[in-house]
């Protein structure tokens, strides 16, 4: 395979990555930041991508030049993503129009901003699933190559996935920190017209190249001596119909899977290592470091996989154990995220590095294993050489819809309904149905699937018994704050409270714990992802203050009961206090609904809000419960939490506070809570000067 052509594959993944973190952010900013609102533009992503793949991947076959065409694909994504932004202008007011007409429909106006989304999305998504079909094609042309095509595919799909490991850094860490959103997607797009014209120009240089191209050894040797004994092949038994049937359903599952556990990691490291921008990319980037390491490991043993559904099994099985081992380690994280800070200084760079090494701890083994099934897999399904790119695609696409399906099962069902540590357990149980199913289908002896059916289920039984359930307390600690550290550290004791409540929420893990206090109370925090967000102590007076000053600045108090809004919930206190006040109506927009649960443990100092009639409790994002309003208020209190969490810190933005001054009235008045703890006086003038813009 002709270097230049690696290098852009290499680049392409890159680019995928960064133009992926950018769109969805661009989109969850016009259409909320909820849970549902990120699987719909992940959906529509991903969804573009498998129908790329299978549509496009059928059409390679017949292409006499497959370069060309995937010279083309990657020129029309850069050209297209060029004219995103000008199209993503007129998403607001499209959004607004889809609000005032279906907003009191949910699941009809969550269909139609998929509608929405994937009419934005479809075209340069197709383009990108085609991208890896076009080039199998290119890249298994010749009769040897077709005896490798699993090598040579898997070779593909592990340097394109070590781009997207170059992509998400670049996007976490250097574009998006320093150029911001435009800048970053604009150079982007630039980077793929690039590869376009690069692919272009060097095509005349990349056919002499192939023409030199000899066969191995091997096969020249077979021409020379048609007696000689042709080299190892792989079992004609599995690659039978029915093998390649089962292994597309179990790519399909394994595909689901995936996404499955990476949604459940990304919420558990969350909590050990916070919730920022910088730690969601440090997950993203063990994720995947792992996958491109998987696929170039096993492409490069391909070649002596005599028997590749029976592998495949193997290869399952080793991931259930894998799944184990991560799950061990999770629970363990805490404490040795304490150990790596002993001794060393409590800096950005120090800190970020630790907790990659947990992310790597914890993600890297079962990883490298799933990143394996893609190279085998197209092993077994790939027919012969003239189908190449369709069975490629097809493949490709069958595991792109399971990781759709994956993606919305782990939002909400696997979470809600089981949680983080049994939702794991579910996770391993696919994969391990799935080495039965394979082992079933493949080439070993009667004695020896039937003694594998049963005793795989028994392993994953005794797995369940043996493994021990994480500790709470240590698991949602919140040793990501350096304060936190540096007292246990000091201190060189850990003391522990009291969980009283815990839930894996949709949008986050929620808990309450109650902490001894020296005249003999009940301290209580209020935890999302493990991060205090109120509590029935020092937060206190300002829960109270953030709800009683502007009712008291209010210009027309006590003269009209005003119409009250306010973003986030936490205890409930602020809410409480509002109360207090002789209030027209209050109504409150929470992101999580755990969060309303969580609440009544703080019953005795919030006054019980949600008995109130005057309350209306909603559950959504505040920026998008504010742009799609028509009404006015007299009163808007904004009070979310530190503005360094993914997500609210869209709630700190000019185009927030530019929709919470259209939502007041003339005389109307404003509350924004900003925390001056572990934020720099610069971040802090920064929001005094973004509001003050406005």
């Amino acid at each position: 395979m002709p270097g230049i052509v690696l290098l852009c594959f290499f680049a392409s993944g890159a680019t995928g990555l960064i133009f992926e973190t950018v769109w969805i952010r661009q989109l969850t900013l016009v259409f909320g930041s909820t849970t549902l609102a990120i699987s719909t533009v992940l959906t529509a992503y991903m969804g573009g991508l498998a129908l790329g793949s299978h549509l496009l991947g059928r059409r390679a076959d017949r292409l006499r030049d497959p370069l060309r065409a995937y010279a083309l694909c990657e020129g029309g994504i850069g050209l297209y993503a060029l004219a995103i932004p000008l199209i993503l202008a007129t998403f607001p007011a499209l959004n607004h129009w889809l609000w005032r007409g279906f907003g009191d429909r949910y699941a009809l106006l969550s269909v139609l901003r998929f509608v929405a989304a994937a009419g934005l999305l479809i075209l340069p998504t197709t383009l990108m699933g085609a991208t890896l079909p076009f080039l199998a094609r290119y890249v298994v042309q010749k009769p040897w190559h077709a005896r490798r095509v699993g090598a040579r595919v898997g070779a593909l799909y592990a340097l394109n996935t070590a781009g997207a490991v170059l992509g998400t850094f670049a996007a976490g860490f250097v574009l998006l920190p320093n150029l911001g959103v435009t800048a970053s997607h604009t150079l982007a797009a630039s980077v793929n017209v690039g590869l376009c014209v690069l692919v272009l120009a060097s095509r005349s240089w990349v056919r002499r190249r192939e023409e030199r191209e000899r066969a191995p050894i091997e096969e020249i040797a077979a021409e020379l001596d048609p007696d000689a004994p042709p080299p190892p092949a792989a079992d004609p038994r599995e690659h039978t119909p029915r093998a390649r049937a089962v292994a597309l359903v179990a790519f399909a599952c394994s595909g689901a899977s995936a996404m499955v556990l990476q949604v459940l990691w990304t919420r558990a490291l969350a909590v050990v290592i916070g919730s920022s921008v910088y730690s969601f990319t440090l997950i993203l980037l063990s994720f995947l470091v792992g996958l491109a390491g998987g696929a170039a490991l096993v492409a490069r043993l391909l070649r002596r996989a005599r028997r590749p559904v029976l592998a495949l099994c193997w290869l399952h099985l080793a991931t259930v154990a894998a799944i184990a081992l991560s799950y061990w380690c999770i629970g363990k994280l805490p404490q040795v995220f304490l150990w790596l800070m002993k001794g060393v200084s409590l800096e950005t760079d120090t800190i970020l590095v630790a907790q990659f090494t947990l992310a790597a701890l914890a993600l890297l083994p079962p990883t490298l294993l799933m990143g394996g099934v893609f190279p085998l897999t197209i092993r077994i399904v790939a027919g012969g050489l003239e189908r190449i790119g369709g069975d490629v695609g097809r493949a490709y696409s069958i595991n792109t819809l399971g990781a759709i399906i994956g993606s919305f099962a782990a939002g909400f069902v696997v979470l809600p309904a089981l949680g983080l540590q049994r939702g794991m357990a579910l996770a391993a149980g696919v994969d391990l149905a799935l080495a039965v199913a394979l082992l079933l289908a493949s080439s070993a002896s009667t004695a020896r699937r039937v003694a594998g059916a049963v005793l795989a289920p028994a392993v994953g039984i005794a797995l369940l018994l043996v493994l021990p359930r994480w500790s709470i307390a240590h698991f949602s600690a919140g040793l990501f704050r350096v304060s936190i550290v540096r007292d246990i550290l000091d201190s060189e004791r850990w003391v522990l409270p009291k969980v009283l409540y815990y839930r894996d929420g949709v949008a986050s893990t929620v808990s309450v714990e109650e902490w001894p206090t020296k005249k003999g109370g009940r301290h209580l925090a209020l935890k999302n992802n493990g991060k205090v967000d109120a509590s029935n102590g020092d937060d206190m007076p300002t829960q109270i203050m953030v709800g009683a000053l502007p009712l008291l600045f209010h210009p027309a108090a006590g003269a009209r009961p005003p119409k009250v809004a306010m973003v986030g919930y936490g205890s409930g206190v602020s809410v409480g206090a509002i109360a207090q006040f002789p209030i027209a109506s209050l109504e409150v927009v929470e992101l999580e609904a755990a969060v309303y649960e969580a609440a009544r443990y703080f019953d005795d100092v919030n006054h019980q809000p949600p008995a109130d009639p005057r309350i209306k409790l909603l559950v959504g994002d505040g920026r998008n419960y504010l742009d799609q309003r028509d009404d006015r208020f007299d009163v808007l209190i904004s009070e979310p939490s530190n503005p360094w969490i993914t997500g609210v810190s869209n709630l700190f933005t000019r185009e927030y506070f530019r929709a919470a001054r259209r939502r007041l009235k003339d005389d109307g008045v404003f509350c924004q809570w900003a925390q001056l703890y572990e934020m720099s006086p610069t971040h802090i003038k920064t929001i005094y000067r973004t509001v003050s813009q406005e």
